[in-house]
């Protein structure tokens, strides 16, 4: 893949699901971290002149994986997180770690029928994201987003810029990644979901914070 060091991006997201994103809020904890995974998203980033798809799935044993195919190129990349291990694999080699350093759940019984209010607090989370120093930044943005879990590579490009990607992916092997969960009902029937999440590298130079909405959600 074409390294990318300082460069422009023009984000174009493409949202393909095929379940009802409902499930969202009536699913396991887990499944909230893994809904674009379930829900087998695709998106489309511009960057720097050329086209990536990145297409989100879940293995047969519940592992987060990432494809990121270059469209101009042909070139694909495979990212995949080992949820028992911590291990993200690239291309089904050994790449980078996760590592869950803090992990604060904060569960609500509060939905109900008329029960609008603003944005609660619904966790906190830190994980330590490791990653082979040199690698291309789309790559780099997609081992941020598999270690989140709930945003795609796209709302990571969109927040920290590929030219901040391109840096870390030349000058760092990895960082903190802290994100706060929130939730907000809007009425008895629409509520919706945001990470407020920023990532530090182990630099000690720090990206964020930055607001990633999920979308709206609907019964």
């Amino acid at each position: 893949m074409r390294f990318l060091k300082k460069a422009t991006a023009v984000v174009i997201v493409c949202i393909l699901t095929i379940m009802n994103i409902s499930v969202y809020a009536q699913s396991s904890d887990e499944n909230k971290q893994n809904n674009i995974y379930l829900e087998n998203r695709i998106e489309y980033v511009s960057i720097d002149g050329f086209d990536y798809k990145y297409e989100y799935k879940l293995d047969g044993e519940s592992n987060r994986m990432i494809t990121i195919t270059n469209n101009d190129t042909g070139q694909t990349d495979i990212l995949k997180l080992d949820r028992e291990s911590g291990i993200i694999f690239l291309n089904n080699i050994a790449w980078g770690t996760v590592e869950t350093i803090w992990c604060e759940d904060i569960s609500s019984d509060s939905f109900a029928e008329g029960n609008t209010r603003g944005w609660e607090n619904r966790g906190h989370f830190s994980h330590y994201v490791t990653w082979a120093m040199g690698t291309a930044a789309a790559v780099v943005a997609g081992a941020i987003a598999i270690a989140i879990g709930s945003i795609g590579s796209a709302a990571v490009i969109a927040a920290m810029g590929i030219g901040s990607l391109g840096v870390l992916a030349a000058c760092t092997s990895g960082g903190t990644e802290d994100d706060y969960l929130y939730f907000r009902q809007y009425d008895a029937y629409n509520w919706q979901y945001k990470y407020t999440w920023r990532f530090v590298a182990n630099t000690g130079d720090s990206y964020g914070y930055y607001d990633s909405m999920l979308p709206l959600n609907q019964m």
